[in-house]
């Protein structure tokens, strides 16, 4: 009994992470990004749904596994089993990677861009002036 309930819960937790994933990704869809950041939320999106789907077949597999009394067929039950956790262990460490990529890709470019910034308001403090004709403070004026 332990064993169904447990399967339907790991079910049920598969099934809430599915839909968030896809809220998630209907989310961005709306939003202006460049084709990187696209890219990566596409990739993203097909890994999470695919571990998700890997959570839920688990499940699955953890209710049918009650039944099964034959000792090949639970040898094969739990070769299946190490393969999808292995699969979804693999997923898990591409998506870490690719993650950990791609927002030091962006980390960087924001370097980048914080550096030219700085370099250009060195560039206005040396010259005294942002372009402007310079106008008198207002304690002048009175």
């Amino acid at each position: 009994m332990f064993s169904i309930l447990f399967g339907l819960f790991v079910i049920a937790v598969a099934a809430m992470l599915l839909i968030r994933n896809a809220m998630y990704w209907h989310s961005t869809q709306a939003a202006e990004m460049d084709e990187r950041e696209r890219d990566f939320l596409r990739r993203q999106y097909r890994r999470r749904t695919q571990a998700n789907a890997i959570i839920a077949i688990v499940g699955v597999a953890i209710i049918l596994g009650v039944w099964l009394t034959d000792s090949v067929m639970v040898a094969a039950y739990w070769m299946g089993m190490v393969l999808l956790v292995g699969w979804m262990a693999m997923l898990a460490i591409i998506d870490l990677v690719s993650a950990r990529t791609h927002y030091g890709r962006l980390h960087q470019d924001q370097l980048e861009a914080r550096a030219l910034l700085e370099e250009e308001l060195r560039e206005i403090r040396k010259r005294g002036s942002n372009g402007r004709p310079k106008t008198k403070p207002l304690e002048d004026l009175e």
